[in-house]
């Protein structure tokens, strides 16, 4: 679109934009923030975020919107199971969503998928103005995560095709979208972690079994783009770090950590529930959800268990947020990794345990939903994806966090 066209045409369009806008209150959407998660033990970690399609309108809950579907998808692709983040809002734009991706800790993700651009081409954002802003948003996130990690940048889709928008000026901003596409196409092509990705184009209707069926088909042409990526990034992100950096790490794990402000406040009726759950399913004589502090393994709720803290150095737990998956012993007199721990050749004499990660709402691994018990087990008698369904639930209720919120 040239200038002079766009300068006559963008005060109109704008006006007409707001109009339209105002008409999305009706419609609903889930929460802005949150996490969906599918089967499996060692979740690929995916951060949905922008507007447009990680919005999920017209659903109530990010399970039925793209998130879930994504999750789903990506889990029966890889039988590695899908932990999909969202970080979404209606005016989430190129130039604000660097400020939005400030609370997170965006080096633990696999893959972060951005849906950005319908407000700009509604805007008539200039090609110039959209290159320059995006090359500086793509560039600010390939520097913020691992080496292996792919960006993938949804296309704008139809505007047109949103009920509210079918109109001419909708046609208009399909116009500049298609431009704005281009751009962005031929920018990723320029970086090599980068992937653009345009999906096909939406129903256009109100049926709400549309919409479902969009956002399925959307998920499986995605999935079928990061697959080979995301296996990539794996090979890539199991080589070992160095000693520097997993200092660095640890750092930023504390502070994430200290702000959060759990460390040495009440016991909770909702994580005990949990852990008191977590300790019948299981069988086990004690159970916990224990914090990993500085030098210390601190509870913030205890099943059986006497001290309220011990060394880190004899933490069970400090070993099981090293990996994003489960911890099991089956037996820690023959285990090498536990075998001198005291908590192992002292009281309570621990033989069997199972822990799983939780992650702060940033995603820092702050500590473990563990069970144990002074008696061994055999590794049929442990159901490992229970316990992270369980630490799953403890991290929604970290999500019920002002500060996060």
């Amino acid at each position: 679109m040239h200038d002079l066209q766009r300068a006559v045409l963008a005060p109109v369009m704008k006006s007409w934009a707001c109009s339209r806008v105002a008409g999305l209150r009706a419609i609903p959407r889930p929460s802005a923030v949150g996490q969906v998660s599918s089967e499996g033990l060692d979740a690929d970690r995916i951060l949905l975020v922008g507007a447009g399609l990680a919005v999920g309108w017209g659903t109530s809950s990010h399970d039925t919107a793209m998130a879930g579907r994504l999750a789903r998808a990506l889990s029966d692709l890889t039988r590695r199971g899908a932990d999909v983040d969202i970080l979404s809002s209606p005016t989430m734009t190129v130039d604000n969503v660097a400020a939005s991706l400030r609370s997170v800790t965006l080096r633990r993700y696999d893959a972060i998928v951005l849906t950005l651009g319908d407000l700009e081409a509604l805007d008539l954002v200039s090609e110039r103005a959209w290159a320059r802003k995006l090359t500086a948003t793509l560039e600010l996130l390939l520097g913020a995560v691992p080496l292996s990690t792919r960006i993938f940048l949804v296309g704008i889709n139809s505007i047109r095709s949103v009920p509210i928008f079918d109109s001419r000026f909708g046609a208009i901003a399909d116009s500049q979208a298609a431009a704005l596409n281009a751009v962005s196409a031929a920018i990723c092509a320029t970086l090599p972690r980068a992937v653009w990705m345009p999906l096909s184009a939406r129903r256009g209707t109100k049926d709400s079994r549309d919409l479902f069926a969009d956002y399925q088909r959307w998920a499986e042409e995605l999935c079928d783009q990061m697959y080979d990526p995301l296996n990539v990034a794996r090979a890539e992100g199991a080589e070992a770090l160095l000693d520097t950096d997993r200092l660095a790490l640890e750092r930023e794990r504390q502070r994430d950590l200290d702000a959060l402000g759990i460390l040495d406040t009440a016991t909770e009726d909702r994580f005990d529930r949990i852990v008191a759950l977590a300790r019948s399913l299981y069988g086990t004589e004690s159970a916990a959800f224990s914090i990993i502090d500085r030098d210390r393994q601190w509870h913030k709720s205890r099943e059986n268990i006497d001290d309220e803290q011990i060394a880190r150095i004899d933490s069970f737990c400090s070993i099981a947020i090293e990996d994003r998956g489960p911890f099991v012993v089956l037996d820690a007199l023959v285990d090498d990794r536990v075998s001198q721990s005291l908590m192992v050749t002292e009281t309570p004499y621990i033989r069997f345990y199972a822990g799983f990660p939780v992650e702060s709402p940033s995603g820092e691994r702050i500590g473990a939903l563990c069970v144990f018990d002074p008696e061994p087990r055999r590794v049929d008698d442990v159901d490992p994806d229970m316990l992270r369904q369980l630490a799953h639930l403890i991290q929604a209720e970290l999500r019920v966090n002002p500060t996060f919120d």
